[in-house]
């Protein structure tokens, strides 16, 4: 299990002191998807998303119900272009019980680089569904309806978490 001493440096924002804490946590206990998850989110705070995709890669191998490994990992694909993969993890996380409302908009910004605007106009709409008030659904919404918005730009804030697990055994 990976202690709050070892989350704490991502909490702190001392990204390269907890991936070093985490690579020695993994050393350790290498079924942990926690550890694994946690150097992920780790890695996306000091930019390096191809070692990220690595680390949520294979803490939903050890853990294949880890909502937020999957979220975040759509995340990475959203970033990426590799629209087919982030449908795919939003999708799953959803299933796996991660908030709709979130994966929802992020999904309305796969079909909105698709340029499906109906598609991206009922996902938006599904996230405001759960979650009413949520701004960014919101302006994205407005967006979509106006046509001014033909593609993913710095406008469209990508919803991802920094969550960070800690199991309880």
């Amino acid at each position: 299990m990976c202690s709050s001493d070892l989350v704490s440096g991502l909490r702190r924002k001392n990204y390269a002191a907890a991936r070093e804490a985490f690579t020695v946590a993994i050393a350790l206990r290498p079924e942990s998807a926690e550890c694994y998850y946690n150097r992920a989110q780790a890695h996306v705070g000091a930019g390096d998303a191809g070692k990220a995709g690595d680390d949520y890669d294979q803490a939903l191998r050890l853990d294949p119900k880890l909502a937020s490994a999957a979220f975040n990992r759509g995340v990475l694909h959203l970033t990426r272009k590799e629209l087919q993969d982030a449908e795919h993890d939003f999708r799953l996380a959803m299933m796996l019980g991660m908030d709709p409302s979130a994966a929802q908009y992020n999904l309305a910004l796969v079909y909105l680089e698709q340029k499906d605007f109906q598609r991206a106009s009922e996902a938006v709409q599904s996230a405001l569904q759960r979650q009413p008030g949520f701004k960014p659904a919101l302006d994205l919404k407005a967006a979509i309806e106006d046509r001014k918005s033909t593609r993913l730009n710095s406008s469209h804030q990508i919803i991802s978490y920094a969550v960070f697990c800690l199991k309880k055994k």
